[in-house]
């Protein structure tokens, strides 16, 4: 039966930083680990063949032969499996003889391991995550994890999930020197896995007719047909989403209706709204950018933004993805707006530009969506070959994190726009 230790454990104290220390220990780890390897005959050798003479699982063998293929020894510590594999590695090596000198080596270096876990990070995520700006790929290859991780405590706590999630803005031209907006919302798999979960739609309620400021593609009016004059609903995968109004406070609130749990009993909800009358075009300016923003709310799969403007509207400019955290300011006004800094986050995703007869536009999470698209302009008055679309799609987005897809004015100062480290991590 284990005893507790009768003195407790003192931290140690280091006068190196942290990227010396990791350096000098990745460099023990794989100098003894390719000690006792060269000594079994394992230098080289496949990761099968390495798993059944050290008697330990594939997946052990597996990440020791990788983490020593990288020549950045802080990268050895980053991919090292944690301190009590690697002790199952050690003993595979003590038994299946290797010389003595480079296994103590090794129990030395996995003992600084573990003492350097436990007392300075708590846990091996706590090191990867202070290790990673040294490592290539190192920040990337942690977001996927912290993404998963979160997209499911909102998935738990909310008891809400959409699987996709996207808004597209078509700046189509009206009179000249004005356009209107076409812009298209889709929502595909929402699905509830607690009973009490809501989902639902807020949209400004008009005091009549003259007031009323978005139709659907067929002309009728959102005060004359409701939700149901923006709905699409031949373009849903699975049911189309029941939904039912309420009047709060001068908007209409439409609650999903009951349905069943988990993702046989997903629905889907497609909508596109157009601007009633022509606004004057309104081009990036120095005190502020011109784009579009979508904000995740809760537990999504995928989250696409996109923009499609005529061709050549505002070269030699490109848009820009940027994005803020709500939870403190709420949503801002525009990309750049000044006062914002501190809520920039780092958006990990890259600016498309495509055709929109090109075969990328169409993406497995989004089904039809082209063709939703086409529709939307064509039923507008528009020629979809005249317009080039951007997109940015990023993959389960932090909850309550806006963002924007924007252009941005030569002179507008670009520290307001683009944080100078990732704030994620």
């Amino acid at each position: 039966m284990p005893r507790p230790r009768k003195v407790p454990l003192v931290p140690p104290v280091h006068t190196e930083p942290l990227r010396v220390r990791a350096e000098l220990l990745g460099d023990r780890l794989r100098r003894g680990f390719q000690a006792c390897l060269s000594s079994l005959g394992l230098e080289g050798a496949r990761v099968g063949e390495v798993a059944r003479k050290l008697k330990v699982q594939p997946v052990l063998a597996s990440r020791l032969v990788r983490c020593l293929e990288h020549q950045n020894p802080v990268a050895v510590v980053f991919h090292a499996p944690g301190p009590e594999p690697l002790r199952d590695a050690l003993e595979g090596f003590s038994q299946a003889g290797a010389p003595d000198e480079p296994v103590l080596q090794l129990v030395q270096a996995i003992e600084h391991l573990d003492q350097m876990i436990r007392f300075e990070f708590g846990d091996q995520r706590g090191l990867e995550a202070a290790l990673a700006p040294w490592v290539s790929g190192g920040m990337a290859s942690l977001v996927p994890r912290q993404r998963l991780a979160i997209h499911r405590s909102a998935m738990e706590s909310e008891g809400l999930e959409i699987e996709a999630s996207s808004f597209s803005v078509a700046f189509v031209p009206a009179t000249e020197g004005t356009w209107r907006s076409v812009r298209v919302t889709r929502m595909l798999g929402v699905t509830r896995w607690l009973r009490e979960a809501t989902f639902g739609v807020a949209m400004d309620r008009p005091q009549d007719e003259a007031t009323c400021e978005v139709e659907g593609l067929d002309g009728k009016s959102f005060f004359e047909g409701g939700l149901a004059a923006l709905r699409q609903d031949d373009f849903a995968l699975r049911a189309p989403a029941e939904l039912s109004a309420r009047e709060v406070e001068g908007a209409v609130i439409y609650d999903l209706q009951p349905t069943g749990f988990g993702s046989r009993a997903a629905v889907d909800l497609n909508l596109v709204e157009r601007a009633r009358t022509p606004t004057p075009m309104r081009r990036p300016r120095a005190e502020a950018s011109f784009g579009a923003s979508t904000v995740a709310a809760g537990a999504v799969g995928h989250q696409m933004l996109e923009v499609l403007l005529p061709r050549g509207l505002f070269e030699p400019l490109s848009p820009e993805a940027v994005s803020y955290c709500t939870l403190e300011r709420g949503t801002a006004l525009v990309a750049g707006q000044p006062g914002r800094e501190a809520d920039l986050r780092t958006v990990l995703g890259e600016v498309q530009q495509l055709e929109l007869s090109s075969p990328e536009v169409a993406l497995q999470q989004f089904p039809r969506h082209a063709d939703l698209l086409t529709r939307a302009l064509e039923s507008s008055d528009a020629d979809p070959s005249d317009f080039l679309l951007y997109r940015i799609l990023v993959q389960r987005p932090f909850p309550w994190i806006q963002l924007f897809l924007s252009w941005m004015h030569p002179d507008q100062p670009r520290e307001q726009w683009i944080p100078e480290r990732e704030l994620y991590q």
